[in-house]
């Protein structure tokens, strides 16, 4: 009797199996495009302290968190196991720069305000699939453009941006999905500007 009921366990295991992938598959075929939007982990924002020197000099800085880091991405499956697309980032904050003078004294503060776009090509590689969840990892390079403006100044710098998704997680059916994703973000200003990040996406 305990053989039997372990036989028919493995048997039904097996089909249930190979017809949620089978079902992930058809899916799969059926919305290649992918939308989502999500939010992140703010990393970028730290305080800064240096020994006292003479000339000027940034003392401390303290950041406010105006926007997290949120993003759009669009991929489409190219097959089973990969898909292209494009994320936009972005993160904005404002913030106080405590700057003195001379060694002790004539200190000011001087705010500041700052943000983050990231435009970065991906490509995301799905190895593991079911019914309901599917494990994916993934890479991006791309460009990033950051954009202070500190009392009457305005400055612009341009530089790359890249991604790397270590571990990604998508649980849904059909159309409507969430993940969440381990990696960086990082530009060739800062690294890194975001390690994990959470989504809702959309399926058609």
């Amino acid at each position: 009797m305990k053989r039997i009921i372990f036989t028919l366990t493995i048997f039904i295991a097996c089909v249930a199996w190979n017809t949620t992938l089978a079902e992930t598959k058809e899916t799969r075929a059926e919305n290649p495009h992918e939308l989502r939007i999500g939010v992140g982990d703010c990393s970028i924002y730290y305080a800064q302290r240096y020994s006292p020197r003479p000339g000027g000099y940034v003392d401390a800085r303290k950041f406010d968190v105006l926007l997290p880091n949120m993003f759009v991405g669009y991929q489409y499956r190219v097959n089973n196991w990969f898909s292209a697309g494009v994320q936009v980032n972005t993160i904005w904050d404002k913030g106080s720069d405590y700057i003195f003078n001379d060694w002790v004294t004539d200190a000011r503060i001087l705010d500041f305000t700052e943000g983050w776009v990231h435009v970065i090509p991906s490509a995301t590689f799905t190895y593991f699939h079911r019914d309901w969840v599917n494990l994916y990892s993934g890479i991006g390079v791309g460009y990033a453009m950051q954009l202070e403006t500190k009392g009457k100044t305005r400055n612009i710098w341009h530089t790359f941006a890249a991604q790397a998704t270590l571990l990604g997680v998508s649980v849904g059916k059909n159309h409507w999905f969430g993940s969440f994703e381990a990696g960086a973000l990082f530009t060739g200003r800062s690294f890194p500007d975001r390690c994990f990040n959470f989504a809702v996406g959309y399926r058609f």
